[in-house]
């Protein structure tokens, strides 16, 4: 579910009062669309990246979310490949490890 700045309510305010995490998984609203970090000044991934949310950087994120530049979205887990197991080591060495 992706959440832009005009969904939330009027009374929400972006400071530390309220009760938004630390950090935000953030991602450009449309595709094609740059938009910078203030420190390292790469383009944000299109895919997201795990953003600050407090302090002087969430500053600049919270303004990119009011602003439409960029979404909230929900990072999307990576499932691990598991190892191969012992039969298969087996099979490629000729002989148990």
């Amino acid at each position: 579910m992706e959440i832009l700045a005009r969904d939330l309510p009027v009374h929400l305010n972006f400071t530390r009062g309220n009760d938004m995490t630390s950090q935000h998984f953030l991602k450009p609203a449309h595709k094609g669309l740059l938009v910078r970090d203030p420190l390292t000044k790469t383009a944000l991934s299109e895919k997201g990246e795990i953003k600050p949310w407090v302090g002087k950087d969430g500053i600049y994120w919270r303004r990119r979310l009011r602003d439409g530049s960029v979404i909230i979205a929900e990072q999307k887990t990576v499932k691990q490949s598991s190892p191969p197991s012992n039969k298969q080591s087996e099979k490629k060495y000729g002989g148990k490890l």
